[in-house]
């Protein structure tokens, strides 16, 4: 091999290094930064996802709170008729 071979083969290796090192500097940027987007998008479905469970909550204690004025109101009802279940049919109005 001559001194001007060597010297290209020489260069070639440190620009080939120096392609490398740049190469794994960009991929550990791209993936710092996918890293990163991924963490956002993460976050930003756990807000959604809260938010969502508080609506369900919501909407769940407004159920269960008309439910139970139902269920207040039915029980009223049916204390207010036990007076009237040994009555015979013949004495009630809309009969």
């Amino acid at each position: 091999m001559t001194a001007i071979e060597r010297n290209a083969a020489g260069k070639h290796r440190a620009s080939r290094r120096s392609v490398d090192s740049a190469k794994n500097t960009l991929l550990n940027a791209t993936r710092g930064e996918l890293l990163e987007r991924l963490e956002e998008r993460i976050e930003d479905a756990r807000v959604r996802w809260e938010a969502e469970l508080d609506g369900y909550r919501m909407r769940a204690e407004e159920i269960l709170g008309t439910r139970g004025k139902a269920y207040r109101g039915a029980r009223r009802d049916l204390e207010e008729a036990k007076p009237w279940q040994n009555v015979p049919c013949a004495s009630w109005s809309r009969c």
